[in-house]
Protein backbone atom coordinates (compact mmCIF):
# COMPACT_ATOMS: atom_id res chain seq x y z
CA UNK A 1 0.00 0.00 0.00
CA UNK A 2 1.33 3.21 -0.73
CA UNK A 3 0.79 5.92 1.79
CA UNK A 4 0.99 9.59 0.66
CA UNK A 5 2.75 11.55 3.36
CA UNK A 6 3.47 15.34 3.02
CA UNK A 7 5.20 17.81 5.43
CA UNK A 8 3.23 20.22 7.08
CA UNK A 9 5.40 22.83 8.94
CA UNK A 10 8.09 20.20 9.59
CA UNK A 11 6.07 17.69 10.78
CA UNK A 12 5.06 14.38 8.65
CA UNK A 13 1.19 14.14 8.34
CA UNK A 14 -0.58 11.57 6.68
CA UNK A 15 -3.31 12.50 3.83
CA UNK A 16 -6.95 13.01 4.60
CA UNK A 17 -9.26 11.64 2.49
CA UNK A 18 -9.98 14.56 1.47
CA UNK A 19 -6.68 16.33 0.78
CA UNK A 20 -6.08 13.19 -0.95
CA UNK A 21 -8.62 13.26 -3.28
CA UNK A 22 -7.66 16.80 -3.56
CA UNK A 23 -4.65 16.43 -4.61
CA UNK A 24 -5.34 13.78 -7.37
CA UNK A 25 -7.88 16.57 -8.89
CA UNK A 26 -5.25 18.73 -8.81
CA UNK A 27 -1.95 16.93 -10.39
CA UNK A 28 -4.82 15.39 -12.99
CA UNK A 29 -5.77 19.22 -13.51
CA UNK A 30 -9.41 17.88 -14.05
CA UNK A 31 -13.06 18.07 -12.84
CA UNK A 32 -14.70 16.06 -10.17
CA UNK A 33 -15.92 14.03 -12.79
CA UNK A 34 -12.97 13.49 -14.59
CA UNK A 35 -11.48 12.45 -11.77
CA UNK A 36 -14.37 9.76 -11.12
CA UNK A 37 -14.13 8.71 -15.02
CA UNK A 38 -10.10 8.26 -14.28
CA UNK A 39 -10.29 6.13 -10.81
CA UNK A 40 -13.22 4.06 -11.87
CA UNK A 41 -14.52 5.40 -8.51
CA UNK A 42 -18.44 6.78 -8.77
CA UNK A 43 -19.00 10.09 -9.14
CA UNK A 44 -21.51 10.11 -6.38
CA UNK A 45 -19.43 8.20 -3.74
CA UNK A 46 -16.67 10.48 -4.80
CA UNK A 47 -18.84 13.43 -3.53
CA UNK A 48 -19.77 11.91 -0.36
CA UNK A 49 -15.94 10.90 -0.24
CA UNK A 50 -15.18 14.43 -0.23
CA UNK A 51 -17.50 15.70 2.57
CA UNK A 52 -16.86 17.06 5.62
CA UNK A 53 -16.63 14.14 8.41
CA UNK A 54 -19.63 15.89 10.27
CA UNK A 55 -21.75 15.93 7.10
CA UNK A 56 -24.35 13.59 7.20
CA UNK A 57 -23.81 12.47 3.91
CA UNK A 58 -19.99 11.50 4.93
CA UNK A 59 -18.64 8.06 3.99
CA UNK A 60 -15.25 6.67 4.78
CA UNK A 61 -12.83 5.40 1.85
CA UNK A 62 -12.20 1.57 2.34
CA UNK A 63 -9.12 0.82 2.38
CA UNK A 64 -9.51 -0.55 -2.09
CA UNK A 65 -10.50 2.84 -3.03
CA UNK A 66 -7.78 4.71 -0.97
CA UNK A 67 -5.04 2.31 -2.45
CA UNK A 68 -6.98 3.26 -6.03
CA UNK A 69 -6.55 7.08 -5.32
CA UNK A 70 -3.21 6.94 -3.65
CA UNK A 71 -2.06 5.08 -6.73
CA UNK A 72 -3.49 7.37 -9.32
CA UNK A 73 -1.90 10.07 -7.65
CA UNK A 74 1.26 8.15 -7.67
CA UNK A 75 1.47 7.53 -11.11
CA UNK A 76 0.19 10.63 -11.75
CA UNK A 77 2.65 12.49 -9.92
CA UNK A 78 5.56 10.21 -11.54
CA UNK A 79 4.77 11.04 -15.37
CA UNK A 80 4.47 14.64 -14.65
CA UNK A 81 8.20 14.49 -12.35
CA UNK A 82 5.83 16.07 -9.35
CA UNK A 83 8.30 15.31 -6.22
CA UNK A 84 5.80 16.97 -3.34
Amino acid sequence: MMVHIVYVYGAMKELSQQELLLALKNALDVTWDEVAAHTGIAPRALKSYRLPVSSTGYRGMDKFVRDVAEKALFETKNKHGITA
